[in-house]
């Protein structure tokens, strides 16, 4: 399957996981505007909305486009711990809504964010994009450990009370040491 095609139908099941999430706000503001209590049918509405939305888009969209195809098993536990964030997060993300008239539900709030930033990583590793920052920082660090071998195997410098004393291949010091310790 080419990536048009499944790029097509991640598209659709996205739309369509927002049915159950629509229907599901719908169904809270009208709980608010119809200053009905907080019953049952409140929390499976919501559960169900946010359940669905979840497995629409995260595990079905999945499935039908075929995303595992040509995929490593590394990008494929990378893609279920992502899932898994993604699950977690709306659970808090459900928790919240059906805390709104406690102090608690800021917990719930606050898992769904912190799965935010932790699940892009995992997102960003099922699809095999590699961050330029990490490229970046891991060649500049390779970078510096040559030059931190190569300066060592040049020149070594003395310096004392900020002056610079002398300067003294380290190849000629040792060889003269060798020298004077033959004779």
């Amino acid at each position: 399957m080419d990536e048009q095609t499944k790029r097509k139908i991640d598209r659709n099941f996205f739309r369509l996981s927002l049915l159950p999430l629509a229907g599901a706000v719908a169904y809270m503001f009208y709980s608010a505007f119809a200053k009905k209590e907080l019953s049952t049918d409140y929390y499976i509405v919501l559960g169900v909305g946010l359940a669905l939305h979840w497995l629409l888009s995260d595990v079905l969209s999945v499935v039908f486009a075929k995303g595992f195809e040509g995929k490593t098993e590394e990008q494929k536990k990378a893609y279920a711990i992502y899932s898994l964030l993604n699950l977690a997060g709306f659970g808090g993300l459900g928790y919240f809504a059906c805390s709104v008239g406690s102090n608690n539900g800021i917990f719930g709030a606050l898992v769904y964010v912190m799965t935010l930033s932790i699940k892009r990583k995992y997102l960003d590793e099922y699809k095999g994009i590699v961050k330029k920052e990490t490229v970046e920082e891991e060649t500049a660090q390779d970078a510096g450990k040559a030059e931190a071998l190569e300066n060592a195997e040049s020149e070594t410098e003395t310096v004392e009370e900020g002056m610079a004393v002398e300067t003294v291949k380290t190849s000629e010091k040792t060889d003269k040491e060798e020298t004077a310790s033959g004779q």
